[in-house]
């Protein structure tokens, strides 16, 4: 990331190194020098347009990595997502996404203290995403830290309330947690959701049987 920030650094400062020989070479040869002022102008844009230009396409190379290491991940090739994750941050080293992937990568490896790493520093980036919020929250839950799970679905909802399963996972906390009544609430909150959507997963239409039959035990 230093490297690639200090290459456009250089050729800035080169360009910029160039105006005043060239100002004096217009000065000396009696040009106008709004003629030099134009030409200065023009170039820099072009510098900058290009550079912008070499990001955008490095960023789009990132996501194309980011893709394939899902792919991977949901063949449980953990190490094999991980290596094509680090050819993402090579081409864009800010990348949220790969932050998340990386994290949800550790989560699936029980490599808990990496995972709340890589979300943390996504959240960082991107403090309004849900599902780096999302994935933090699963990754406290799987350490059995209830209350911090909690925490992170209630905030996953606050940012998309239309998203069902966080509504699931949340009411299995509130029960983990002991509240019930907070779980009940979750459950039926969660059945809401799901009636709004068109078409459900097998994933989701599990979870409506389960929220169903907790319903049923905790009133």
């Amino acid at each position: 990331m230093a490297r690639y920030k200090l290459k456009k650094i250089a050729i800035l400062v080169a360009l910029l190194g160039l105006i005043g020989p060239l100002l004096w070479l217009f000065l000396q040869k009696g040009l106008d020098p709004t003629v030099f002022g134009t030409m200065v102008s023009m170039c820099l844009a072009l510098t900058i347009l290009n550079l912008w230009d070499q990001q955008r396409i490095r960023r789009q190379l990132a996501l194309e990595d980011v893709e394939i290491s899902r792919e991977l991940m949901e063949k449980a090739q953990y190490r094999a997502a991980l290596n094509r994750l680090e050819s993402a941050l090579a081409h864009d080293p800010n990348c949220f996404e790969v932050r998340v992937a990386r994290g949800e990568i550790y989560r699936c490896e029980q490599a808990y203290d990496l995972a709340r790493r890589e979300l943390l520093a996504a959240i960082q980036i991107r403090p309004d995403s849900f599902r780096a919020h999302f994935a933090l929250g699963l990754t406290y839950l799987q350490e059995k830290k209830i209350f911090e799970a909690v925490s992170e679905f209630r905030r996953t909802i606050q940012l998309k309330p239309d998203f069902s399963e966080a509504h699931f996972i949340l009411a299995q906390s509130y029960e983990l947690a002991g509240e019930k009544a907070n779980a009940l609430k979750a459950y039926k909150t969660f059945l809401q959701v799901v009636s709004g959507e068109e078409g459900t997963s097998r994933k989701i239409a599990d979870y409506v049987d389960r929220s169903q039959s907790r319903i049923m035990a905790l009133q």
